[in-house]
């Protein structure tokens, strides 16, 4: 037979008039929530980029130069060949005879490097950056948002200031060291040994 008196005892002390400041911050938190995924939901959590596209195409057999005078967005979007060693990316030109040079490949890796102008060598021979915010070399690093090979993935470059900031499919990666020389910036597509399907570029300015 059931203590009547200890549930009695139970009830008291987990009515929720003992804990009103308790249930208030739970509320509050899960208004908290909802508020976040709704802002999410409606884009606010974009990538950064500037307002205005100066050229979109999927012809990238001729590439129009960027200019330096604004910030600037360039993105391409590149499918690779179902090979781990594959490799493609996005060269700027210094103005100085070297390249800033961002790479992927099929097997989930992520490079950035500054390598004389039109190389054709390996990227290992090309010295990495230091990141300023991790304060790590950015030699051939694993990021999960990249996809394999055989999957399509896109690379994003957004100038500000003295930085480029790298976005792989959205998600951010680096900020990368760069000032550019000239008023009209040169720029092209990097491959390895295989050669993947282009799908498209976008310059914002």
């Amino acid at each position: 037979m059931y203590d009547v008196r200890c549930i009695h005892t139970t009830y008291a002390l987990f009515h929720p008039t003992r804990f009103p400041g308790l249930i208030v911050r739970l509320l509050i938190l899960c208004g908290l929530i909802f508020l976040s995924s709704l802002v999410l939901w409606q884009g606010t959590a974009n990538p950064p980029r500037e307002d205005n596209i100066f050229w979109q195409s999927d012809d990238l057999s001729a590439l129009p130069e960027i200019s330096t005078s604004n910030h600037f967005t360039l993105e391409v979007t590149a499918t690779l060949p179902d090979d781990q060693l594959a490799e493609w990316g996005i060269w700027l030109d210094n103005g100085n005879q070297t390249w800033t040079l961002v790479a992927i490949n099929g097997g989930q890796y992520v490079t950035a490097r500054i390598c004389p102008a039109f190389y054709t060598g390996k990227l290992h021979d090309c010295d990495p950056f230091t990141e300023p915010n991790q304060r790590i070399l950015t030699y051939w690093k694993a990021f999960h948002h990249i996809h394999r090979g055989g999957e399509t993935n896109t690379i994003r470059l957004h100038r500000t200031n003295a930085h480029l900031a790298l976005r792989l499919n959205n998600e951010w990666m680096w900020d990368i060291p760069f000032e550019a020389t000239a008023e009209r910036l040169q720029w092209g597509l990097w491959t390895g040994e295989q050669y993947p399907e282009w799908e498209q570029a976008t310059i914002w300015n």
